[in-house]
């Protein structure tokens, strides 16, 4: 009988725990890889707070999720889901903006928790350069960053940050890994000798808050000049420019958005309390720009559409610039425009004369027949080109007017070392 009622014992145990075995794996299968905007997290114990907080973040509008995160033992509040990381971060920023989340944070899920030597040495490094921001009493030191809205039961400060830093190590790791086939030890070397800061700059459209892909330069802020140029949303490393200073300019170079201009100190870039454009999460910078459209009355200059020499031709870079007037012109079906063309001089010459039957915009073998003109005639024609070629991808020809300036209206004189930018096409913004 003794026997009997312990093997009964021992096969209710082992069902129990094998039901808490399934039911903890069922979680983990239902929990996607990704990233997850967080707001709270909640000791086992406390799944009840958990579920409170997330009801009154519903109440106020928004969308809130629980569930219990097995590998950290915690349940999370978040707000979101996002499969891609650039998307996450744009999250994060609007979310951050509004008076309720300004301290919320990305959590990365992983299906596995195995993770390589290299990888687990260098998260290891960087945990514990983060945990020297502490003192021995756990404490945080002044220029440590806080986290305001954990509620009780949650988890403290320092676990919170140490998930920030693991999330940016995860992503910041992998590049790391695979630039030019360094190993960990070569890399680790690399970053001794000289300071490289993690960088996100996000460009987005300031009335919509769409993500806009752009380029950004980076000028030295202390002689002015140009360290070269990065592309937007995505994750960067930036080396120390070494003017003594670390005071460095960033500007924006978007057609259709005007150009805007952020300062960012490398050394200190979280010190001034005015830049409201820059966040972080773990180690990695954040530099939020929102760019305004051009209003009605305003002028663009297509800096990147470019002709061949007395031709009404353009090259092939232009087709960036140009297709993004477009797509700004079929987003805003009441958007009009007026195309000013214009040229370095005024002097008259031959004009290689665009193929109206191949309709090949880019191509100067294409040119089907010469003329002679004016150089009012060859900007005319270079502005009707650029018509042309809207109206050819979907835009009504009512939407636009085109004026010829030939060398009228020059920025430089026409001997000038930068002369070339007198020829340029103009954009005026006639309605909205």
């Amino acid at each position: 009988m003794v026997y009997k009622l312990l093997f009964i014992f021992c096969c209710c145990l082992w069902i129990n725990t094998s039901s808490l075995s399934q039911s903890k794996q069922n979680n983990v299968e239902k929990l996607k890889e990704g990233y997850y905007l967080v707001v709270g997290a909640y000791a086992k114990n406390k799944k009840q707070l958990a579920e409170n907080y997330a009801q009154q973040i519903k109440k106020k509008g928004h969308e809130a999720s629980v569930d219990f995160f097995p590998k950290k033992n915690y349940y999370f509040v978040y707000l979101k889901y996002y499969e891609d990381f650039n998307v996450s971060i744009r999250g994060l920023y609007q979310y951050r903006k509004i008076d309720d989340f300004p301290d919320c944070w990305v959590y990365v899920m992983h299906q596995s928790e195995v993770i390589d030597k290299a990888r687990d040495k260098q998260i290891s490094s960087l945990n514990d350069m983060f945990a020297s921001r502490f003192n021995t009493s756990g404490e945080e030191t002044n220029d440590s960053i806080s986290v305001k809205n954990i509620e009780e039961g949650s988890l403290n400060n320092k676990e919170v940050e140490q998930e920030k830093i693991v999330l940016e190590s995860n992503i910041a790791l992998s590049e790391t890994q695979n630039e030019d086939n360094k190993t960990s030890t070569e890399v680790d070397k690399d970053e001794d000798e000289k300071k490289i800061v993690p960088l996100y700059i996000s460009l987005f459209d300031a009335r919509t808050h769409i993500d806009i892909n752009g380029e950004i330069d980076i000028i030295d802020g202390v002689n002015l000049s140009k360290l070269g140029s990065v592309n937007s949303n995505e994750l960067l490393k930036i080396e120390d420019p070494g003017n003594g200073t670390g005071n460095l300019i960033f500007i924006s170079n978007v057609f259709g958005f005007k150009r805007k201009q952020l300062e960012f100190n490398y050394y200190e870039p979280l010190d001034n309390e005015e830049m409201d454009y820059v966040t972080n999460i773990g180690d990695t910078i954040i530099i939020n720009f929102e760019l305004q459209q051009y209003s009605k009355g305003e002028f663009m200059v297509m800096h990147n559409v470019y002709f061949f020499k007395d031709a009404v031709i353009m090259k092939s870079v232009s087709k960036y610039e140009l297709n993004q007037l477009l797509s700004m012109m079929k987003e805003n079906e009441k958007m009009k425009i007026r195309i000013h063309g214009h040229t370095n001089g005024n002097a008259p010459g031959v004009i290689k004369l665009f193929d109206t039957e191949s309709k090949n915009y880019f191509n100067l073998n294409s040119v089907s027949k010469e003329t002679t003109g004016s150089a009012k005639k060859l900007s005319g024609l270079r502005a009707e080109i650029i018509q042309q070629y809207l109206i050819d991808n979907g835009i009504e020809s009512t939407r636009m007017e085109t004026k010829a300036w030939g060398g009228k209206s020059m920025i430089y004189d026409k001997h000038d070392k930068q002369a070339k930018q007198n020829v340029r096409v103009e954009i005026e913004i006639l309605s909205k």
